[in-house]
């Protein structure tokens, strides 16, 4: 393409051509959801709109590189991307420098979208080679489609016409049915109300009218409606209309299910005008009414059966053994009762009063002529019933074949109320039930359950053996159920890895806790999934129904997982009863967490500060923070509310305030020319996995004026066992970057211990408490306490052999301190030295104490793969 004019002036080219293209269109493109980027050839410079920026879960500050930007896709798709941008820099036909591509692209937190990526090849000013293109998250479209293309596989076979609308009303889909049926193809209905077309000049207003009001109320409606083919030629059709609705409860469309039945309204129609005539055209009649489909019956006005028609026995076999001309409907009624004629509506075995409100029923509808209702026959098939009177008093009954359309209702509510990986039922499936149980008043117990380590099996395995351990699990708790005896409980599968089984009718006493010690035994037999072999458990949390008195279904569901979430805390692999000291618990929780989430951005949370000496120059070289809360008169423990914070989501917003105090409380030390050292705080999983959480500790090092190498972070190991791990690893390589060092805290109580150690950038290791109070009784002959002190003086060898600081938690006795320093601990923390304090009465210490300014603690020289091997060697 040839220099357009670009405008001249100040700035960088990518600048300039920017504020050309885009300018104060980027608004607008970005309220569209459209990103725009530019690339120079020339400087090798990328831009990124907001919008784009937002696509990719980057922040409006992220630089890219065109390499990074390509790297965004995802594996399959970035050679394909590749050959684009490669063609379009080398290609000067303009038309044949573009593209238009749908690609996957991996967002920055991990998600998995799907994008339309278009480019297009410029010359820029002074004939530098651009890239031009826009960028859009077509993920929900894609989903839309795929999610009408399964209901088409199911609807598809369906000889009865369907037709799916959006939520106005306009058509986006019809089977091949509906084509046959009506003349029309999906192009003529296109995004228009199919009435538009279909209804004509014959057509009742009133049922038009309901069917609009019935859509505007976003309810089902069932209507038989004259209709239009294409052609011309008017119709009947039995229209049924449901709504679709989409995880979150919101109307999506509508789907339509059509069954022609002109033929059966002009057999009706027909017998009407036969009977009125049969003392003039009796043969005419009687072929009529043998020509008839549906299965057609006349009785007088004295209820006697007069006539019935071929079909008849077709469409109800075994009827017409039954029925007598002469006969009166309810002589004939009972006959076909004590017969089983019809299931499963009544049986020859129930009782008689059952059966008895059951005949009066049927009689009522049939005197009163009801137009419309359903039968099931003994032999599985249903019948629809429209009954009509003459003149002359005569009921004309048809009664019509409607298998098909109920199989497909079955199907499509089978869909609805299961989970399709399992095959057990789904949450809105359960609660119904549990609704209908807790409504009529019904004993039984409610079970939550949920897989122990999922996760792990996800990460480690991969989500096809997820997917495979839940159907195992599945299966185990149907087969444990069977085998106790147990057939009508109801399996459901929440979401993920949580299930619920609703157990009617078994009361919450011991024979409860008995079936349910055996489905954890079940659970934990060994299972392979694929090449490896794996011990699942579960947790279970329960309440009885009873307990529950006055509890909704979704209350019960609640109490039921908070049981298990308890079960969870105490440990993995058990059960926990749902009872009022759990509520209480709680409730107590709850209330905690409503004003910690109003105690946060008030500033009522305080920091602690605890001194750590170091054992070989007797100087104070860091302070931990801690955090403290005190809520009106009361302090709540910091275990407490620290665990209630990551529970609702508070994890992020508290260690950032104890962030921002502790160097707050560091730089007033420090201003007071106090020996402070680092200043050490722990921080969670939540905050590393924060995508500003560089940018947040830079501003808040910059806003008190406190250098980075005086910064410590705290973390555990249970933070380097979450899924993100690689993204956490990537921010502690960054934060040690910027000359922040990096603890692993309460070392030895986790897991994979020794591979954190040689994968991450590690300064100092923390022996937890545990072990430093066990210190006392090394060697005065308890087990236990020898086993202490060695795994102590253990870690110590370890932490030494890999060029690392060691620092001993929770010394409180000067034999603890001795030990510590005979073995070589690098520094101590704990009441022996000084309890946590506040900032001010820790000023008023380190002044106690004060000496001589020591230089800045030396960062340890960090040994690499290889030197483990030798500290195991120092330990032997």
């Amino acid at each position: 393409m040839s220099d357009l004019g670009w405008p001249t002036g100040r700035g960088t080219i990518l600048d300039r051509v920017r504020t050309r293209l885009f300018g104060q269109s980027e608004a607008l493109l970005e309220a569209a959801g459209i990103g725009g980027w530019l690339f120079d050839s020339g400087s090798n410079e990328l831009w990124w709109s907001t919008e784009t920026c937002r696509i990719h879960g980057v922040p409006d500050s992220f630089a890219p590189t065109l390499e990074s930007a390509i790297g965004f896709y995802a594996p399959e798709a970035r050679l394909v991307m590749e050959h684009h941008v490669r063609r379009a820099l080398e290609t000067d036909n303009g038309r044949d420098s573009g593209w238009d591509l749908e690609l996957p692209l991996d967002r920055a937190d991990g998600r998995r979208i799907w994008v339309r990526a278009r480019g297009q090849a410029v010359t820029g000013p002074g004939g530098r080679r651009l890239l031009l293109g826009a960028f859009t998250d077509v993920t929900e479209r894609r989903r839309e489609v795929e999610e009408h293309q399964r209901l088409e596989l199911v609807v598809e076979q369906m000889t009865d016409a369907a037709l799916i609308t959006d939520a106005r009303g306009g058509t986006i889909w019809l089977n091949a049915g509906f084509t046959r049926m009506t003349g029309y193809a999906l192009a003529d209905l296109w995004q228009q109300p199919p009435g538009r077309r279909l209804q004509g000049p014959g057509t009742d207003p009133a049922d038009i009218a309901s069917i609009a009001a019935a859509l505007a109320e976003e309810r089902a409606i069932t209507r038989e409606i004259l209709n239009y083919r294409k052609d011309g030629e008017a119709y009947w059709v039995e229209l049924r209309i449901d709504p679709i609705r989409g995880s979150d409860g919101r109307l999506k469309g509508f789907v339509a299910i059509s069954s022609d039945v002109t033929e059966r309204r002009e057999a009706a129609d027909a017998a009407r005008r036969e009977l009125a005539l049969r003392t003039s055209a009796e043969t005419l009649l009687r072929d009529v009414i043998e020509g008839i489909p549906a299965a057609l019956t006349v009785y007088d006005s004295d209820e006697r059966l007069v006539l019935f028609n071929q079909a008849y026995r077709t469409v109800l076999p075994g009827a017409a053994a039954l029925s007598h001309r002469g006969d009166e409907i309810e002589t004939v009624l009972r006959r076909k009762v004590d017969a089983d004629h019809y299931a499963p509506a009544i049986r020859a075995s129930a009782p008689a009063a059952e059966r008895e409100a059951w005949i009066s029923d049927y009689l009522v509808r049939h005197r009163r002529a009801e137009p419309e209702w359903t039968l099931q026959l003994s032999n599985g098939r249903w019948v629809q019933v429209n009954n009509a009177r003459s003149n002359t008093g005569n009921i004309v009954s048809i009664r019509t074949d409607i298998t098909r359309l109920k199989e497909a209702e079955s199907e499509l509510r089978r869909l609805a109320e299961h989970d399709r990986l399992t095959g057990h039922f789904n949450r809105r499936a359960l609660l119904a039930r549990l609704g209908a149980e807790v409504a009529a008043g019904r004993a039984g117990t409610l079970l939550a359950l949920d897989i122990d380590y999922f996760k792990s099996v996800n990460d480690g395995l991969g989500h096809a053996a997820g997917d495979l351990l839940l159907r195992i699990v599945g299966r185990r708790l149907q087969r444990g159920l069977a085998a106790a005896g147990i057939s009508d409980a109801a399996i459901a599968r929440l979401g993920s890895d949580e299930f619920a089984v609703l157990l009617p009718g078994l009361p919450p006493d011991g024979r409860v806790d008995l079936l349910i010690e055996r489905l954890l035994a079940r659970q934990r037999q060994t299972v392979r999934l694929g090449q490896s072999r794996y011990v699942p458990s579960v947790s279970i949390g329960i309440i009885g129904l009873a307990e529950g008195a006055g509890a909704s279904a979704d209350m019960l569901l609640s109490h039921a997982m908070s049981a298990l979430a308890e079960a969870k805390r105490q440990g993995q692999g058990r059960a926990c009863r749902f009872d009022h000291a759990l509520a209480g618990r709680i409730e107590r929780r709850t209330r905690l967490a409503d004003r910690l989430r109003l105690a946060i951005p008030a500033g009522q949370l305080q920091v602690a500060l605890q001194p750590q000496l170091c054992l070989a120059s007797g100087r104070i070289i860091g302070l931990e923070a801690l955090a403290r809360w005190r809520d009106g008169d009361l302090w709540v423990p910091p275990q407490e509310f620290v665990s209630i914070a990551d529970e609702v989501g508070l994890a992020q917003p508290l260690g950032q305030a104890i962030i921002d105090q502790a160097l707050a409380a560091h730089a007033r030390l420090r201003a007071a020319g106090l020996e402070t050292g680092l200043i050490a705080v722990n921080v969670s999983t939540a905050q590393l996995l924060a995508d500003d959480v560089l940018e947040t500790l830079r501003q808040a090092l910059e806003r008190h004026g406190v250098p980075a190498s005086a910064l410590e972070i705290e973390i555990t190991e249970t933070v380097l066992l979450d899924r993100s791990v690689s993204r956490i690893g990537e921010t502690l390589e960054s934060l040690r970057a910027r000359g922040v060092s990096l603890s692993l805290d309460d070392f030895g109580t986790g897991y994979a211990s020794l591979s954190h150690l040689t994968s991450f950038p590690v300064d100092r290791i923390k022996i937890d408490k545990r072990f430093t109070q066990g210190i006392d009784q090394a060697g005065k002959g308890g087990r236990s306490g020898g086993d202490r002190g060695l795994i102590a003086r253990s870690i110590i060898g370890l932490g030494l052999g890999l060029g690392l600081d060691v620092v001993a938690e929770g010394v409180e006795t000067k034999a603890q301190r001795d030990f510590l320093a005979a073995n070589g601990c690098t520094a101590i923390q704990g009441y022996w030295l000084a309890p946590p304090m506040f900032p001010d009465h820790l000023a008023t210490w380190l002044a106690a104490r004060q000496q001589p300014a020591a230089p800045e603690m030396p960062r340890p020289r960090r040994r690499r793969v290889g030197s483990l091997g030798a500290a195991v060697q120092q330990l032997g």
